[in-house]
């Protein structure tokens, strides 16, 4: 991603430009998913930060499509990674799609100690994780989160016990 497509996705998201001069400034045209899938693998294998926030934002502000499970090993793989501070994106991300395949991508990221997260433990991203888990809604989402619930770790452990009573799980608070 070049430098002046940052400062226009950038003018964007702060709506210095509107949709429409956005659309006539941008190279993709109509082609917004593809690059948007493009831009994140490329920033996956060069490992570059800025353009994972960059196409996130890109995403997120044009909002003209959905990550579909097709979607879901690359948002997964890019979770897992520590060189960015993506992370709560990404889970939203994995969330909206709702698919069994992310359960074990969620599942690592609540373990994972990232140092930008150090001002609450992380619990701002195990908190999305869980409820990424709760809202895939599979009887194997809940056994996860159920044996979420036994973690030694008592951030994961409730979050995801809160997520087995909103989902009307029986268990004792």
């Amino acid at each position: 991603m070049t430098e002046n497509e940052k400062k226009i996705i950038e003018s964007f998201a702060v709506n210095k430009i509107t949709k429409d001069e956005f659309h006539l400034r941008f190279p993709f045209g109509k082609e917004a998913k593809s690059y948007i899938i493009n831009s994140l693998n490329q920033a996956y294998d060069c490992k570059n930060a800025d353009d994972v926030e960059y196409t996130l934002l890109l995403y997120f502000n044009l909002n003209n499509f959905k990550f579909d499970k097709s979607n879901t090993g690359l948002l997964g793989n890019l979770l897992l990674e520590k060189w960015h501070n993506c992370h709560e994106d990404l889970a939203m991300s994995l969330q909206s799609i709702g698919d069994p395949q992310s359960i074990p991508f969620l599942e690592k990221a609540m373990y994972l100690n990232l140092e930008y997260l150090d001002y609450n433990d992380g619990e701002s991203l195990i908190r999305k994780c869980a409820y990424a888990i709760a809202d895939v809604d599979t009887e194997e989402s809940l056994k996860k989160l159920q044996e979420l619930s036994e973690s030694e770790n008592p951030i994961i452990r409730s979050c995801a016990i809160e997520q087995l009573q909103r989902k009307s799980t029986n268990l004792p608070q």
